[in-house]
């Protein structure tokens, strides 16, 4: 394909994501098809000879569209958001052009100095500590991007882990590292995302999962009783993961208790802000901040509530001295250097080669503004707490969690199977996509704010939606 015929299929392409976009909503939300249908559709060899380009994007509607759950759907309910926004399609769209594929700052300045101001950019947006600002006076840290949330947590699990394993090395020089690696324990709540158990799995180390209190929060008496108690049996504490924006009730961990304990007994404590710290961009929600100045370690996922496309997690450290010293293969690195003004990034990951994700960011962000992206964050709050409303007015369901962003837990006043079997038929429909979740044992609905431009309108058809099938199902 040459300039000329690139610049015509772009065109296409262009008029086709736009029409695609306006159209979504007519499309049943989840896909119809069926485990293994595509290979019925497409031959299970490639072409020999290049296919017609009419014939790729007539595929693209008869092979592919059929086979999406769409996540830009008003009626798409089940996860949290995805940054499908127009301005993040444009901005990975020139990503892709320049096929960028930065190892270290001489092989593309531009990337490694746009991702540390893109991720100051953030920081001071969110008001986060000053501590972790590359550019700030006298801060050792600093802030990088990463794929997602999960891998910035088994970053942390990795570096924290060899920096304990170098503190009990030195002061047990006759004990076995694997001796002393058998007895490092983590800690996170029961309502900490999986990531945290697979990281701690892949590190060869122990976790601890700590019970939350009756709004699912970890709190900190429960983790200092089973510090002590670690202690007491002869372990060796090394991190916690706390969690502002469970996966389940977007419920957050008490920081300004759970900080000070990993102070006093010297933890890293690592903050998973996947979904929630996004609404630290709004100062009325900058409460749930309280105690971020305790962490470590910082991730959120710009590409869930801020309108970017994934993949895109932002990550930052306190001290990004010991963090790359933790888990380089070069120590002498100048990445490792606090005074260092070239930094490698393909030491701060598990890769070598590092894509230009921070382009898509600075459209993104210019193109809306903290503004912009304050009124995205408290539209989804406003409807959240608009369907919190329909819920709490009718005295058949109940609502389970705190609302504190844009997600809803519900469930009827029934068991856990009634619950079930309302979920299901519901999605069987495909007019209203939701999954559920275990809350104490019970089971809830989760009703996500995910669409872009949801609207309250949007709000009370689904609520309709459901409150019809409920009634349905018990005229059966």
């Amino acid at each position: 394909m040459n300039s000329d015929e690139f610049k015509e299929k772009g065109f296409e392409i262009i008029e086709y994501i736009s029409n695609y976009f306006d159209t979504v909503a007519k499309r049943p939300v989840v896909t119809t098809e069926r485990p293994g249908f595509m290979k019925e559709l497409v031959p299970l060899k490639a072409p020999e000879k290049a296919d017609e380009w009419e014939d790729i994007m007539k595929d693209m509607d008869d092979v592919i569209i059929p086979g999406f759950s769409h996540w830009a759907h008003p009626h798409f309910h089940a996860y949290f958001p995805t940054g499908c926004s127009l301005a993040s399609v444009l901005g990975t769209l020139l990503t892709g052009a320049f096929g960028c594929s930065g190892s270290s700052w001489s092989t593309s300045p531009a990337s490694t100095e746009l991702e540390v101001i893109i991720l100051e950019w953030l920081a001071k947006a969110f008001d986060l500590p000053k501590k972790f600002l590359f550019y700030e006076k006298g801060s050792k840290g600093g802030g990088c991007l990463q794929g997602s949330a999960s891998e910035c947590t088994l970053l942390v699990c990795l570096a924290a882990q060899k920096i304990a394993l170098q503190k009990l090395k030195k002061e047990n020089p006759s004990i076995p590292e694997g001796e002393l690696l058998a007895s490092l324990v983590a800690y996170c709540s029961k309502e900490a995302h999986s990531s945290v158990e697979k990281a701690c799995l892949i590190a060869m180390v122990t976790v601890r999962i700590i019970d939350t209190d009756e709004r699912f929060r970890f709190r900190g008496k429960e983790l200092e009783e089973a510090v002590k108690q670690d202690l007491k049996d002869g372990l060796h504490p090394f991190l916690v993961v706390g969690t502002l924006g469970t996966t389940a009730s977007t419920s957050v961990d008490k920081f300004d208790e759970i900080g000070p304990i990993c102070k006093k007994y010297e933890l890293w404590l690592h903050v998973d802000g996947a979904y929630g710290i996004s609404a630290l961009i709004c100062p009325e929600f900058r409460h749930f901040a309280n105690g971020l100045e305790y962490a470590s370690s910082i991730a959120v996922n710009p590409h869930k509530w801020l309108l970017m496309h994934f993949d895109c997690s932002s990550f930052w450290i306190d001290d990004r001295c010991r963090f790359v010293k933790a888990l380089s293969a070069d120590p002498d690195s100048l990445s490792a250097d606090a005074d260092a003004k070239i930094i490698d990034f393909s030491h701060w990951g598990t890769g070598d080669r590092i894509r230009f994700r921070a382009l898509k960011m600075w459209v993104v962000m210019r193109t809306y503004g903290v503004t912009g992206m304050q009124k995205f964050i408290r539209n989804h709050v406003q409807l959240a707490k608009y369907f919190e409303e329909l819920v709490q007015k009718d005295h058949r369901f109940e609502v389970i969690n705190d609302v504190n962003f844009g997600t809803i837990c519900f469930r009827l006043k029934s068991s856990n199977d009634a619950n079930a079997k309302l979920l299901a038929s519901i999605v069987q429909t495909r007019k209203l996509f939701m999954v559920p979740a275990s809350l104490g044992g019970s089971y809830v609905i989760r009703f996500n704010i995910s669409y872009e431009h949801m609207s309250e309108n949007d709000i009370f058809n689904a609520w309709e939606i459901i409150t019809t099938h409920f009634e349905d199902l018990n005229n059966i």
